[in-house]
């Protein structure tokens, strides 16, 4: 069984095309016997750091293993999986990360990383909470303007709703009189 989800998870990372870093667990070394080329380069990494310790290359210069690291935890329970996000301060890049421990041939077990860019799932899923929060104005203040309140204050009401919404400290409409140069202040 442990064999198979090895093998699954190897053939995973290989078949995605993204960084798979692993390291000795038990052992100070961290070394990554094996990373692919495109994660690599996104983190700014320019020869293959075989046999170099993950947490010296990948992001470069630390001198130990960085808080986010999900290694420790993995090493409490061999059999669990740990998902996570990190963003890349390099490339602006969010990548989905999946760790756990397996079997490597000829090294025993190892920490596992499968590393997913998702930045553009996270600028989509940004751009529809943007837009569910437009509807969501909208809708209020369309039931505002069932109030029976009066015109003048109704509109104040909207302005002030439209002002948080866009982070603004105030709003104001304007009219304008044709052959006017000038714009006059309706409601703020």
């Amino acid at each position: 069984r442990n064999d198979t989800r090895s093998s699954v998870v190897v053939f995973l990372i290989l078949r995605c095309g993204r960084e798979a870093s692993s390291s000795a667990p038990g052992e100070e070394s961290d070394e990554i016997p094996f990373g692919d080329g495109n994660r690599l380069k996104e983190d700014g990494v320019a020869v293959a750091p075989h046999g170099e310790r993950c947490w010296r290359v990948l992001p470069a210069g630390r001198e130990k293993r960085g808080p986010y690291c999900p290694k420790p935890r993995l090493e409490e329970d061999p059999a669990a999986v740990a998902v996570w996000e990190e963003h890349n301060p390099l490339n602006g890049a969010v990548y989905r990360n999946t760790d756990c421990l397996i079997q490597w041939p000829g090294r025993g077990r190892v920490h596992l990383q499968c590393s997913v860019d998702i930045t553009k799932i996270k600028l989509a899923e940004a751009a529809l909470e943007l837009r569910l929060e437009q509807q969501e104005l909208m809708s209020a203040m369309s039931q505002l303007f069932m109030s029976t309140e009066s015109t003048a204050s109704l509109i104040r009401q909207a302005l002030e709703m439209a002002g948080k919404f866009l982070r603004g400290d105030k709003l104001m409409v304007t009219t304008h009189e044709p052959g006017s140069p000038e714009l006059r202040i309706a409601h703020e």
